[in-house]
């Protein structure tokens, strides 16, 4: 298991309707995105490439976000891939448009996440909390 901080997602850049962006993730390492806002308040939707898996298992994880939402979408294959909002906000629609939607990579996998995560979750929730904490930071801190 990597640190504990591999738990939270880098930021990569905002997906700005029309404007692709290309960026490089953990598995895959030759991504592009574009988002579309469909008419008449329908929605949208942002179509992914991926390519250039670092392994054959691998997976990239990510957190999108606007200002007042945030989803989860995990790549397992390399190709095509839409993410679709049937129904967005007036608010979320007007952020989409100004400042696009927000994408954070998460540094590993799935499972190497969610194991860093409970090792969070052990430190921050156990009966004997400080002492934990200590020996958190003594091993990741230095």
């Amino acid at each position: 298991v990597g640190e504990p901080t591999d738990a939270l997602p880098v930021y990569v850049g905002s997906v700005l309707v029309g404007t692709p962006l290309q960026w490089k993730g953990s598995c895959f390492t030759n991504n592009t995105a574009v988002l579309r806002l469909l008419p008449g308040g329908r929605g949208g939707e942002m179509r992914v490439t991926t390519d250039d898996p670092t392994d054959a298992l691998c997976s990239d994880m990510y957190l999108l976000a606007t200002a007042c939402s945030w989803y989860f979408e995990t790549f397992f294959f390399r190709g095509s891939h839409v993410v679709k909002w049937p129904k967005l906000s007036e608010l979320e629609r007007a952020d989409m448009q100004r400042k696009g939607m927000r994408l954070l990579l998460f540094r590993n996998d799935t499972f190497a996440t969610l194991l860093s995560l409970y090792e969070i979750y052990k430190v921050m929730f156990s009966d004997s909390y400080p002492k934990d904490v200590r020996e958190f930071y003594k091993k990741h801190a230095g």
